[in-house]
């Protein structure tokens, strides 16, 4: 009897054993992202618009740029700091930072999502900036060489669908349109390794 009681007590720890290892198992492999969905880019990201007298633009060039995936979303993070974003007059660039009160929220984020992403289909984007999210909807455009993918999009966006007032210089003689466009040009190397490639 002790004998047959001995065996039952050992296989029940040894079945602890095997659930627990099963369980840290599933949960580390559920927590954690494949190493194929974090990916290297170049590009830029530009942001431009208009005002009563001409036009203006800032540009943030990226070089071995970190494209983030997120696993719950099934999404690509693209973040860049505000003060990555360069005009061609200091002034634009210290507007730019001073309306997206760069120093509470210091980035800009874009994220699309990883599947059905095809050249010229309505596809959902998210754009984080002044710490509102949009969702807007664009048509990519994707073209493929043979060592990279390029995923080209653009969006406009209201002021105040912001909450924001876009500057004004000169006791109001120059005034910013409310709309700006803002565009994103991503060439991504090992596409091949991500699910960003065509059918």
């Amino acid at each position: 009897m002790n004998t047959l009681s001995h065996i039952v007590s050992l296989l029940r720890h040894r079945l602890l054993i095997f659930f627990c290892f099963f369980a840290i198992a599933c949960f580390t492999a559920y927590s954690q992202p494949p190493l194929n969905h974090g990916t290297i880019c170049d590009g830029y990201i530009s942001i431009s618009g208009n005002t009563n007298i001409s036009g203006f633009r800032l540009k943030a060039e990226l070089s071995n740029w970190v494209l983030y995936f997120d696993p719950f979303e099934e999404a690509f993070s693209l973040t860049v700091p505000l003060e990555n974003f360069k005009a061609n007059f200091e002034m634009i660039e210290s507007d730019f930072q001073k309306m997206l009160r760069a120093y509470i929220y210091p980035q800009i984020e874009i994220r699309f999502p990883n599947k059905n992403l095809k050249n010229y289909v309505l596809t959902p984007v998210e754009v984080i900036i002044a710490g509102k999210k949009i969702t807007k909807v664009i048509r990519p455009e994707i073209k493929t060489t043979t060592d990279q993918r390029s995923i080209i999009g653009n969006t406009e966006i209201n002021w105040k669908t912001l909450g924001l007032s876009p500057p004004k210089r000169f006791n109001g003689l120059i005034t910013i349109d409310e709309s700006i466009n803002i565009k994103f040009v991503l060439n991504i190397k090992n596409y091949e390794q991500c699910d960003l490639t065509q059918k």
